[in-house]
């Protein structure tokens, strides 16, 4: 027999764990052992689809529609996305630069592949979806960490971005307008700013919208609204809660038109069509998603309340998403070790800050507050006697 000494590559074996994943992948192998699992860590709506918009993949699965699309996506879907930026935001947009995904994480490839090169400084803020900051390494990318706090709003601001660009040169940015994990906004006044100077200065600008729709204060914009030179990512797993469909989008500019359908020709040959039917019919539960944000709402409100009360203190009190992100540093000094207890001794699943700050993540726990309001309740009651047992 040959002596061959295979190996994987040495960026496949650098790539980290997604934790929340695998914390999930742990709950659920609980729940099936029939562990009542209250969980906090996925960012995963308890109710899913709307019922119409079940219906509609039903019945083109019924009439044997589900079949290849073009690789961008059918145009009626990408027609009506491009209605709905006309009515929310009063943004016209060509149906044309609207790609349809394999969830916003193949928004996430087709744009860092259009837009950068190898060795090219990219920032982003810390904390942050750990995505990104994965899948840039993974792609050969130099990651500038911009440090966000309570002094900036846990956001990156203009100042942010100036001084990075003067040290780093900067290639692009990646923003996320609300934040994962702290839920933080950017105003419209500072969103207009930083596109201004990117757009000046040459840099390319991501900005992920997946969480809009979900804001509870201010009325909010696109990054769209002030340079047409953004690309912009969403998705219709987070307000649509079409989570397990895997069915995103990507505004591109022109510039990056051809070469993302070309990407997505050969990457994924097309977004899955039965997901695509459903999306379509998704625009018209407008009302019925609405009022789930408005339960998001209670729900963020509730544990906003309770949290502190345990000796867990949130950042700040989220203006968009449903997450709140909390300094745990008065129970534990290791938000893993404290996640792992909670699920194993108090049946939680939560989320540790490491995933989204490897500097400062050990002192916060990220709770994902989407569930319904009895998983929020038991959750603090579970949490109240942990706590007061252990600590």
């Amino acid at each position: 027999m040959l002596n061959i000494n295979l190996q994987a590559s040495q960026r496949g074996r650098n790539i980290p764990d997604f934790m929340v994943l695998s914390t999930l992948q742990k709950a659920i192998e609980m729940q099936n052992a029939g562990e009542d699992i209250q969980q906090l860590a996925a960012g995963e709506p308890a109710l899913g689809i709307p019922k119409a918009a079940a219906g509609a993949a039903i019945e083109a699965i019924s009439q044997d529609k589900i079949r290849y699309t073009p690789a961008a996506g059918f145009m009626p879907l990408r027609t009506r996305i491009a209605e709905f930026y006309l009515e929310k935001y009063d943004i016209m947009i060509p149906a044309e630069r609207i790609i349809l995904t394999i969830g916003a994480s193949g928004g996430f490839i087709f744009s860092f592949l259009a837009a950068f090169d190898v060795g090219d400084h990219i920032a982003l803020a810390a904390p942050s979806y750990p995505c990104y900051r994965n899948l840039l390494e993974c792609l050969g990318l130099e990651i500038v960490l911009l440090e966000s706090d309570i002094n900036s709003f846990f956001q990156v601001t203009y100042q942010h971005i100036k001084t990075a660009h003067e040290e780093k040169n900067l290639k692009g940015i990646i923003i996320a307008n609300p934040t994962n994990p702290t839920g933080a906004m950017i105003s419209n006044e500072e969103l207009e700013k930083i596109v201004n100077y990117c757009h000046t200065h040459n840099i390319w600008v991501i900005c992920d919208e997946i969480y809009h729709g979900i804001c509870y204060h201010h009325h909010y914009q696109s990054a769209l609204k002030y340079n047409d030179n953004c690309i912009i990512i969403n998705s219709f797993s987070k307000y649509f809660s079409m989570t397990g469909w895997r069915l995103g989008w990507i505004v591109v500019p022109d510039i990056l038109q051809d070469i993302t359908i070309r990407m997505a020709q050969n990457f994924f040959v097309s977004p899955p069509a039965v997901s695509q039917y459903a999306a379509l019919k998704v625009f018209d539960c407008q009302d019925e998603l609405n009022n789930r944000v408005v339960n998001y709402r209670k729900n963020r409100d509730y544990m906003i309340e309770k949290l502190p009360e345990l000796g867990i203190k949130p950042v700040l009190s989220p203006d968009g998403g449903f997450y709140i992100y909390a300094d745990v540093s008065d129970i534990s000094d290791n938000s893993l070790v404290l996640a792992n207890n909670l699920l194993e001794k108090a049946n939680i699943a939560t989320a540790s800050g490491l995933d989204f700050d490897l500097q400062n993540g050990h002192k916060y726990l990220r709770f994902s507050f989407v569930g319904d309001f009895a998983t929020i309740e038991k959750s603090i009651q579970n949490m109240h006697n942990y706590i007061y047992r252990n600590h």
